[in-house]
């Protein structure tokens, strides 16, 4: 999870992602419990983690209410 939010500034979950600053940590855990979270920032690849939680982003705001 650290090691994904270190990736990008809290201001890119903020405004790339929509995800309210108060609630990243939030966000970064829904990311680490799915199981192809470890696989996806084991691959090192940049694009798959940016990707994967981008879409990750829009079933958070959906399930939060952050619409």
């Amino acid at each position: 999870m650290n090691a994904v939010k270190t990736l990008y500034l809290d201001t890119t979950y903020v405004k790339e992602l929509m995800i309210p600053k108060h609630k990243v940590d939030d966000f970064l855990y829904f990311c680490a419990v799915d199981s192809t979270f470890q696989s996806t920032v084991h691959s090192r690849d940049q694009l798959k983690i940016w990707e994967f939680i981008r879409q990750k982003s829009v079933i958070y705001r959906k399930n939060n209410k952050l619409e």
